[in-house]
């Protein structure tokens, strides 16, 4: 006898998989053959999930079904509907156990459930009912000491809490969420699942890893200890995630501003947006008569064509050109049109940075040999382009054009060194002649890079100076247009440093909450969209 739970995991009005194959008595699915699977889940990379995030086995299919079918053995448990709260909030919570091998197969020892602010709601060791092959300590990070100690309470006592709070409508989030209820032997049909909310771009089965996802898309890093994982930390992880999808779900446009008459309350402002998907990046041509944009779940760029009204403001905003979708792309950290409009550049989180024309066909491709691309930027004078990463180097490529304007090359040009750790951000001045960097090894350095690389000569150290990197991301850099002044974003403050000196000149502390996405540090022409003189400012983008 079994007892069947439906799951929902429809996208795009289309379905995505379909298993039929029964559990046996021991919890275990029959092994498919490599050929079977591949049948049976396909590669296809458009085969994604693009708007469930509830697989509920209650309402709401669009397509067909994913069976899953648990064993009548007395020892699962279904989630009990309640009566509605006061507040209508039955419950949002993240859960992540850690398994140890037992003579049964895997066996729960411990189980963490955290709420939807960060809070530790539940954390208890579990004491398996069989004897223990592996304690699994290497990824659960419990040893025989923890169990022997502190494990206390078995499987059933744990279900008996956990119902305690949990419901049949309390919302579950988790990363590969099945394998967690499984160990638990609880059915529960309402959860969310990050593994499904940010797919693999080649479909199932593949799925990307907690921490790669958090390194990508929260840029930090998790899962970092070599005793195992950290079941809170996971949990709080996955949480994080969620709330960083539902902002970007919520903003999913683009707003053009109108810096005319800036000193009113109202300004006026055009919403474009962005259909079943969101914006990573945003650049303006040099011409102002078009923008680009990179979409997040469509991993493509996009050009907006944009037209004017008499008065100087937007009359339309047009999508123009689709570019061909980035393979196997994760994520984009870099994008930018060079100055001359001649090319635009994307660059990946891995060694990929591509070189397009104005049509969306690819130029070059580069292999930055960085192990992760961190950012990537177009020189001010459109001259060239530069990535730092993974490793301590900030590396420059030089794009040459024929003088009948046909793209001819990229050639490297020179190479920023003298970090001992990955290098997070850098900066060009106005003219180019110098970057800054700032690393991961807590310095921030000024390189005067007005230099004939062509004859074999290096760039040369300005300055290095230290800054307090107490931040769990990563930090950026600005440097002044005249190259004297070096600012330093780390978590919510910022710090002003002299090239010329090296000293702090001043920081500003918690200015805004979370981390920096980049810092502007311009200056100001005479223009009908500024008013006033020229002037330098700053501008700080805050991660939302």
């Amino acid at each position: 006898m079994f007892w069947t739970s439906t799951f929902c995991c429809c996208g795009d009005s289309e379905v995505v998989v379909e298993q039929k194959e029964k559990v046996s008595a021991h919890n275990s699915a029959p092994k498919a053959s490599k050929k079977n699977k591949q049948e049976k889940w396909g590669r296809d990379s458009k085969q994604r999930f693009a708007h469930p995030w509830l697989l509920t086995s209650l309402k709401g299919h669009t397509g067909k079904v994913l069976d899953m079918d648990f064993s009548s053995n007395g020892k699962f448990l279904a989630t009990c509907a309640e009566v509605p709260p006061s507040d209508g909030n039955f419950g949002v919570y993240a859960l992540d156990c850690e398994m140890c091998f037992t003579t049964r197969g895997l066996e729960l020892t411990k189980v963490t459930v955290v709420a939807a602010d960060g809070r530790l709601v539940y954390d208890c060791l579990v004491r398996p009912e069989n004897f223990i092959i592996d304690y699994n300590t290497r990824f659960s990070g419990i040893t025989a000491r923890d169990l022997s100690k502190r494990a206390t309470k078995t499987l059933k006592d744990v279900q008996n809490d956990l119902m305690g709070f949990i419901n049949a409508d309390t919302i579950l989030i988790g990363h590969g969420l099945e394998n967690d209820l499984r160990a638990l032997q609880i059915i529960h049909g309402t959860v969310i699942d990050t593994s499904v909310v940010f797919p693999h771009y080649w479909g199932l089965p593949y799925r990307r890893s907690l921490k790669s996802l958090v390194g990508c898309l929260l840029k930090r890093d998790i899962q970092q200890d070599s005793s195992g994982h950290d079941s809170f930390e996971d949990a709080r992880a996955c949480i994080e995630l969620m709330l960083w999808r539902i902002r970007k779900d919520f903003h999913r446009a683009i707003l053009i501003w109108s810096t005319k008459d800036w000193h009113q309350n109202d300004h006026k402002s055009l919403r474009i947006n962005v259909e079943f998907d969101h914006a990573s990046f945003v650049k303006w041509s040099p011409d102002s008569k078009a923008f680009i944009v990179q979409k997040v779940r469509e991993n493509a760029v996009e050009v907006y064509k944009v037209n004017k009204r008499p008065d100087g403001w937007i009359g339309s905003v047009s999508k123009a050109l689709t570019f061909p979708k980035h393979e196997g792309w994760d994520a984009v950290v870099g994008l930018g049109i060079a100055c001359s409009g001649k090319f635009i550049m994307s660059c990946s989180d891995k060694t990929d940075l591509v070189l397009w024309d104005l049509k969306g066909q690819q130029l070059a491709k580069v292999d930055t040999y960085l192990m992760n691309n961190y950012c990537a930027r177009i020189s001010p004078c459109g001259r060239f382009v530069a990535a730092s990463g993974f490793t301590p180097d900030v590396k420059v490529w030089e794009v040459c054009f024929a003088k009948s304007g046909e793209f001819h090359q990229v050639s490297r040009a020179f190479e920023l060194s003298g970090h001992s750790s990955g290098v997070y951000d850098f900066s060009f001045n106005a003219d180019s002649s110098c970057i800054a960097t700032v690393s991961k090894d807590g310095t921030w350095k000024a390189y005067n890079t007005k230099i004939e690389f062509q004859k074999g000569e290096d760039p040369h150290l300005l300055i290095t100076g230290k800054y307090n990197h107490k931040s769990a991301g990563p930090s950026h850099v600005a440097i002044s247009p005249n190259g004297e002044v070096v600012v330093v974003a780390d978590g919510g403050s910022l710090s002003f440093y002299s090239v010329l000196t090296g000293e702090c000149d001043n920081t500003i502390r918690d200015i805004y909450s979370g981390g920096a996405l980049e810092i502007l540090l311009r200056y100001v022409p005479n223009s009908p969209q500024w008013p006033g003189g020229p002037r330098c400012h700053s501008r700080v983008i805050p991660a939302r």
